[in-house]
């Protein structure tokens, strides 16, 4: 049984200005290339785009312990290597390629807080540009000092209000922490002298 031919077949309209193909009929030569064009054509976009050389398979993602393989030379194309870099500054343009870092599987340091309320529209955490990550857990929030490890206690609420959000200034290295409350209260506080503004 011949697969290139298909079961139906049909017959042109005798009043068409031009003669359509009979379903069914085998492709002619002429409609070969074009299919071979079309698969030459994906090959080399796939291999511009992705890197890839014809037949071999690149993963994108590597969910592995170790870091990422860097990629091959065959990646960069010469044109790549060309206009990598801009020719007015030594500057290296976005198209330049970061070498790859090396990250940790395992975590260096674990947030133990218990208190955290599990709400997607309340902001409990923020690292400022002092390196302290302040914590709203509950009624209180806490700093903990990066570089020293130290843990203090800023403020805790009195009643039923909780924290509702924590935010440093954004002025480098300001220590000046607002601080948003389920009441709709914004305290402002100055964490180098422990105490509200």
């Amino acid at each position: 049984m011949n697969m290139d031919v298909v079961a139906c077949r049909t017959s042109p309209s005798r009043g068409s200005p031009s003669p359509e193909p009979v379903v069914g009929e085998k492709r002619n030569a002429s409609q070969q290339p074009e299919d071979e064009d079309k698969t030459m054509y994906k090959k080399r976009l796939a291999s511009a785009l992705l890197g890839n050389d014809e037949g071999e398979k690149h993963k994108i993602l590597k969910f592995t312990a170790k870091p990422a393989v860097p990629p091959p030379e065959s990646f960069q194309s010469s044109l790549q290597a060309r206009f990598s870099h801009n020719k007015i500054s030594s500057i290296p343009t976005a198209n330049a390629r970061k070498l790859n870092r090396y990250v940790p599987s395992a975590p260096i340091k674990v947030l133990d807080a218990p208190e955290l309320m599990n709400d997607y529209y309340l902001n409990l955490l923020s690292w400022g540009s002092n390196n302290i990550l302040a914590v709203a857990l509950g009624q209180c929030v806490y700093l903990w000092n990066a570089e020293t490890g130290d843990i203090d206690e800023l403020m805790t609420l009195e009643g039923d209000d909780y924290v509702s959000s924590v935010q440093w200034s954004d002025v480098t290295g300001s220590s000046h922490l607002a601080i948003g409350t389920s009441d709709s209260v914004v305290q402002l506080w100055d964490v180098a002298a422990m105490k509200q503004i």
